[in-house]
C-alpha cells in the first residue's frame, strides 16, 4: 500500500530530526511508512549519506519484527500514522530536556524523568498505555465525587480527554472503581467493581467515546478484561477461576471455562491470537498445604481446533501464586511473576525454564506481612527477549534475561494490593499504577540495538 500523501521532502524533513542512534526506532513507527520506504531506493541512499551505513543497516533489520508486529494492520489511518510520528519526536524532545547530557542521556539513572501523576482524592487502581499513541489510560476512583474514573493522560501526566463522562456513568448507571483496562485498535475495555457490564470504548479522531457494553453474565468476583491484539475478541477472567471470551461485534460468548479450584489473577493473548496464557493460584494443591500454589497454563482457544475450543497445551506448577503473565515480541518467551516478586521466564520453542528473576524483597519473609496479597505485574521491553520489567513490593526492576543482571530499579517506596505496569510501543516510557511516569528510553533502546544486530544469544 503507498502512501502518496507522503512525500520525498516529507520524509527527509522527517529523518533530518533523526540522530544516529534513534534510526532503530523506526520499528515503533507504522506499517505503512515501512512498506512505502523498503523499496524507495533514494530514502536508502539519503539515509546512508546522512548517517552512514550502520543505521540503514539497522533499519533493514526492523523490517520482519515490523511485519510481525503490525500484522492486523492496527492503524488503518495515515494521518493518524503521521501525527504518531511526529508526536513520537515530540515526546523524546520532551523527556530529553529534563536530562543533564543529551548526548549521553543513556547514562545514570538518576538523570531518568520521573512524573508523579496521580490527581488529588483519586485512587488509581488500573492502567494501559494506548498502542501506537504516545498517551495512558487511567482507571480508579473519585472519592471526593464517589465515582469511578477512567482518563487518558499525555507523557506528561496530564489529562486530555475523561472517557467516563458523568452522562454516560449516569445513563449506565456505572458506580464502583475501574480496576482493569485493556487497549487496542483506538478500543478501550474496562470494568468496575460490582458490575457484570464490561465497557467497550471507541475513541475516535476528537477522542469523542462511542460507548458500548457487553453483559458477561452471573456475578463475578474481581472481573478483569483483556482485548485480543486484533481487538475484535474479548477474554473475561475473575478469581472465581472463570473465564470468558466475546465476539465484540456480536456480543456473543464464543468459548469458556470455568474451575472454582484455580482463580484467575493474570492472563493474556499471544502475539498471533491462537493461543492465550493464564496464571492463577492452585487451592486444591493435593497435599493439604497451609498455603496456595500457583500455575501457569496455556490453552489453544482456536475454533475448529480438532481437540475443542478451549483445549490445555501445557500446564507449569509453580510453589508460591501466579499473579501476571507476558509474551515476549519475538512470541518465544513466555514471564510470569509470583506474589513473593520472584519471576520466570519459560522458553516457549522448548518448553523449558529459561531463566529466574529473584529480586532483594523476594528472599526476605515478613511475618507481619504474610497475609496481605500482592498482586505484582510484569511485562517485556521492546526489542526481542533481552529486557524485562517486574515488580516487587512497590519497586520496578529491569532485568537482563540472558545474565540476570538488574539493568535498572526503581524504587518507589510505596506498597499497594495491586502494582500494575506497562511500556509504551516505542519504548520510551514506563508507566505505573503507583502513580508515576518514567523515562526508560535508555533501557529499550539496548535492547533494540542488541535484537537488530543479532546479539540475542539462542539458547
Amino acid at each position: 500500500m503507498a502512501l502518496p500523501f507522503l512525500s520525498a521532502e516529507i520524509l527527509v524533513y522527517i529523518y533530518r530530526e533523526f540522530e544516529a542512534r534513534d534510526c532503530y526506532n523506526f520499528l515503533f513507527i507504522c506499517k505503512f511508512l515501512t512498506i512505502k520506504l523498503e523499496k524507495d531506493e533514494n530514502f536508502w541512499l539519503y539515509l546512508i549519506h546522512l548517517h552512514g551505513k550502520g543505521p540503514s543497516t539497522l533499519i533493514r533489520h526492523n523490517l520482519d519484527i515490523m511485519e510481525l508486529r503490525q500484522l492486523n494492520s492496527q492503524n488503518k489511518d495515515p494521518d493518524a500514522s503521521l501525527k504518531y510520528i511526529k508526536d513520537y519526536f515530540k515526546k523524546r524532545s520532551w523527556l530529553f530536556k529534563y536530562l543533564n547530557n543529551n548526548k549521553q542521556h543513556g547514562g545514570s539513572s538518576g538523570e531518568r524523568f520521573k512524573k508523579y501523576f496521580k490527581e488529588e482524592n483519586i485512587i488509581l487502581g488500573s492502567i494501559c498505555s494506548c498502542p501506537f499513541e504516545s498517551n495512558v489510560v487511567i482507571g480508579g476512583y473519585d472519592q471526593k465525587s464517589s465515582s469511578p474514573v477512567l482518563k487518558m493522560l499525555n507523557y506528561k501526566g496530564e489529562t486530555i480527554a475523561d472517557l467516563l463522562s458523568p452522562k454516560i456513568r449516569e445513563k449506565k448507571n456505572i458506580s464502583g472503581d475501574v480496576r482493569s483496562i485493556s487497549c487496542k485498535n483506538n478500543i478501550i475495555a474496562f470494568n468496575t467493581s460490582y458490575s457484570n457490564d464490561v465497557g467497550i470504548f471507541g475513541i475516535g479522531k476528537d477522542r469523542k467515546v462511542r460507548e458500548n457494553f457487553i453483559k458477561v453474565g452471573n456475578q463475578r468476583t474481581n472481573l478483569q478484561v483483556r482485548l485480543n491484539n486484533n481487538g475484535d475478541e474479548l477474554a473475561v477472567c475473575s478469581l472465581d477461576g472463570g473465564c470468558s471470551l466475546y465476539d465484540i461485534e456480536k456480543k456473543e460468548r464464543l468459548s469458556g471455562f470455568s474451575e472454582p479450584q484455580m482463580p484467575i489473577n493474570g492472563f493474556n493473548f499471544s502475539f498471533d491470537d491462537n493461543l492465550f496464557f493464564i496464571a492463577g493460584t492452585s487451592k486444591q494443591n493435593g497435599r493439604q498445604s497451609y498455603k496456595n500454589t500457583g500455575y501457569v497454563k496455556m490453552w489453544d482457544i482456536r475454533q475448529g481446533n480438532g481437540q475443542g475450543n478451549n483445549s490445555v497445551v501445557k500446564c507449569w506448577k509453580e510453589y508460591a501464586e501466579c499473579c501476571s503473565i507476558s509474551q515476549s515480541e519475538d512470541a518465544n518467551f513466555l514471564a510470569y511473576v509470583m506474589n513473593t516478586g520472584i519471576t520466570r521466564v519459560i522458553d516457549l520453542r522448548t518448553d523449558q525454564l529459561f531463566s529466574t528473576f529473584a529480586p532483594a524483597y523476594s528472599r526476605i519473609h515478613n511475618f507481619e506481612e504474610q497475609n496481605k496479597v500482592v498482586n505484582e505485574d510484569v511485562c517485556w521491553s521492546p526489542g526481542g527477549h533481552r529486557m524485562l520489567a517486574s515488580t516487587s513490593r512497590g519497586n520496578i526492576y529491569f532485568w537482563n534475561t540472558h545474565n540476570g543482571e538488574i539493568i535498572l530499579d526503581l524504587e518507589i517506596k510505596k506498597h499497594h494490593e495491586s502494582h500494575q505496569i506497562d511500556i509504551s510501543d516505542d519504548g520510551s516510557t514506563l508507566y505505573s499504577s503507583l502513580g508515576y511516569i518514567y523515562s526508560v528510553n535508555d533501557v529499550t533502546d539496548i535492547a533494540i540495538y542488541a535484537y537488530l544486530n543479532g546479539l540475542e544469544a539462542e539458547q
